[in-house]
């Protein structure tokens, strides 16, 4: 369980990636402070980068499905989620 706080800037959630590039929950994060700043594209942006770059991370997946769903790409979100049940790397970049 990751109990990081989330980022409340965007210069802030950078930092968080740049200390952790590895870390799945960092792109996680900052990606939710995105969806609050009402930020759909970047928040998928984040989180398509964290896919590239950090762990294998079901929590990642899902939450790239979700933005997904938010942003009314549901044939992505469809698809990074048969890709968690495959447990496989999601297909889009």
């Amino acid at each position: 369980e990751d109990r990081t706080p989330d980022p409340t800037s965007r210069v802030e959630g950078r930092g968080q990636i740049a200390a952790a590039p590895e870390d799945p929950d960092s792109y996680v994060r900052f990606a939710r402070f995105l969806r609050g700043d009402s930020d759909l594209a970047a928040a998928e942006a984040v989180l398509i980068e964290g896919r590239a770059k950090a762990h294998p991370s079901a929590r990642l997946l899902v939450a790239l499905a979700e933005v997904q769903e938010d942003r009314r790409q549901l044939a992505k979100a469809e698809a990074e989620l048969d890709c968690l049940d495959r447990g496989v790397a999601g297909p889009f970049e």
